[in-house]
């Protein structure tokens, strides 16, 4: 499945920007607030870190970014 679109730009206007990462929005000024709704014990909570590595250094991100991820 092709999950890139484009559309027909009319004449005069710049050729489509199309890349291959993930948009990610950032809102600052977008209210919100955490809220704890449970504490899981150790068991409970591993099966939501199974896909979890050691952090990378902002080199080897920048790197990745730079790339495409």
């Amino acid at each position: 499945m092709n999950r890139s679109w484009s559309w027909t730009a009319p004449p005069g206007d710049p050729p489509d920007f199309r890349h291959q990462y993930q948009a990610v929005r950032f809102l600052p000024r977008v209210p919100g607030s955490p809220t704890l709704e449970a504490v899981l014990e150790p068991a409970e909570a591993a099966p939501y870190f199974t896909g979890v590595r050691e952090p990378m250094s902002w080199q080897e991100a920048g790197h990745l970014a730079a790339d495409g991820y």
